[in-house]
């Protein structure tokens, strides 16, 4: 009985890293809200799929939500990867959507970049920071 006790919770647990990060739970947090135009821009972060490539290097699932009058006009939904020891930033794949969530464009990868020192991608993921970022316990990301 204990052993099969054992075998199932040890079944549970390889599942669980198994599963893909869209199928776990997203843990969101609102980054960065930028007004411009009279267009609203939030960057959105889901701390559930940050998963490490390598010691320096983790990989994450960001959305930007651009609104007008409180009403989405477009996304863009983006994973990207942070070296954190080199303090760079590369886009693994990038889409726009419009506000009916058509596909605009679409990029894959590019190269790596600077991060700017103190940009709220590099404190949040690679700091670990979560002071004046504000976690976003209610929101669904869009089905693209």
């Amino acid at each position: 009985m204990i052993r099969d006790t054992r075998a199932a919770a040890l079944a549970g647990v390889v599942l669980l890293i198994a599963q893909p990060a869209a199928a776990r739970d997203a843990d969101w947090w609102q980054l960065d809200e930028e007004v411009a135009n009279g267009a609203t821009s939030r960057y959105l972060a889901d701390l559930g799929a940050v998963r490490p490539i390598s010691p320096d290097v983790s990989e994450l699932h960001v959305l930007m939500q651009v609104e007008e009058d409180g009403a989405p006009i477009a996304w863009v939904d983006a994973q990207l990867r942070l070296d954190c020891r080199a303090g760079k930033l590369q886009s693994v794949s990038m889409a726009e959507y419009d506000a009916g969530l058509k596909r605009v464009r679409g990029s894959g990868q590019e190269d790596w970049f600077p991060l700017p020192p103190g940009h709220s991608l590099g404190r949040f993921v690679c700091g670990g920071e979560r002071d004046g970022f504000q976690r976003r316990p209610d929101f669904v990301a869009p089905k693209f």
